[in-house]
């Protein structure tokens, strides 16, 4: 292995956390549950190391956004939204509300029209990867070379 662990590790860290920001930023945050769940790990191969992002299944449609007509979105995650925004805290008008939202998702897709107002609301992994990529190749040819770098140095003292 080239790049140790740690270096990885540290890296996979980084990444997380301006995931994180950029969920942060594009209004993401409401219950935290999705920028908790951001998680890494890695796996090793005959070819190397691979450095995996995880998160919960539903980051995938925060990231590309619901197309109209595609199916529902779960009932009890809207209306537990609708509670943690503080839209409604009643039950049944939490319910009536999300339903709502709910047909209006279907019928227009998401980030909805009103909700694209506010601001970009879609491909925080795409935005964060192109905004940090320089600095993760920066990183892992930093970690490369220092491993170089100490085999070239123990292999000098040998001689």
């Amino acid at each position: 292995m080239i790049i140790k662990k740690a270096d990885i590790d540290n890296v996979g860290q980084f990444i997380i956390n301006e995931l994180a920001k950029e969920l942060i930023k594009q209004d993401h945050s409401a219950t935290g549950k999705l920028i908790d769940s951001l998680d890494y790990r890695t796996t090793s191969s005959s070819v190397g190391d691979t450095l995996l992002i995880e998160m919960l299944d539903y980051g995938k449609f925060v990231n590309t956004g619901r197309r109209k007509g595609a199916r529902k979105v779960p009932i009890q995650a809207l209306v537990d939204w609708i509670k943690q925004k503080g839209i409604a805290t009643n039950n049944k008008k939490a319910l009536g509300i999300a339903f709502a939202i709910q047909k209006t998702i279907e019928k227009e897709g998401s980030p909805t029209v009103r909700s694209r107002r506010s601001g970009k609301k879609t491909e925080f992994v795409d935005d964060t990867l192109d905004r940090i990529g320089a600095e993760i190749n920066r990183r892992l040819e930093e970690a490369a070379f220092k491993t170089i770098d100490i085999e070239i140095s123990n292999l000098v003292k040998r001689i």
